[in-house]
């Protein structure tokens, strides 16, 4: 493998790592800014 095909596939990894950290980023930001899409917010316990 030459020295440009390693240098691509690290750029790629690394574009690809950070488009998933942003959406990581935003998910995070978007189930702490409204509590109501919380598991088990609002409802009573039923399960016994």
């Amino acid at each position: 493998m030459s020295t440009g095909l390693i240098l691509m596939f690290a750029i790629g990894v690394f574009v690809l790592m950070s488009i998933g950290i942003i959406l990581t980023m935003i998910e995070f930001n978007r189930l702490t800014d409204d509590p109501s899409i919380r598991k088990g917010t609002g409802r009573p316990e039923t399960d016994t």
